[in-house]
């Protein structure tokens, strides 16, 4: 993703998840708002260069089985039952997008 300073780049990810910005390069960008349980995040480009931007996300079966009251990972749930119910085990999701920073244009 390549991007002038003061562009905004606005990643909206959605989905069950709660997601969280790990890291991002904070010499180039400045995170401007972000909410977790909407999967939304807005950067702002400062200056030049190049960095990554990594988001995790928790995978939301778990919370989904306690808040029908039951234990995640066991066979009462019926989201995810330790290998016997719907799926593999939880295990966290990222993003990743790399970005770039173009030097101001002359005039």
């Amino acid at each position: 993703m390549t991007l002038d300073p003061g562009d905004r780049l606005v990643l909206t990810l959605g989905g069950e998840a709660r997601w969280r910005v790990a890291t991002y390069p904070e010499e180039i960008l400045s995170l401007r708002s972000g909410d977790g349980v909407a999967g939304r995040f807005e950067f702002l480009s400062r200056a030049k260069g190049e960095g990554r931007i990594v988001i995790l996300g928790d995978d939301p079966r778990p919370q989904l089985c306690e808040h029908l009251g039951l234990e995640p990972a066991t066979p009462e749930c019926p989201v995810f039952a330790g290998g016997q119910g719907a799926g593999p085990p939880p295990r966290p999701f990222s993003f990743v997008l790399d970005v770039r920073v173009r030097s101001a244009p002359q005039d």
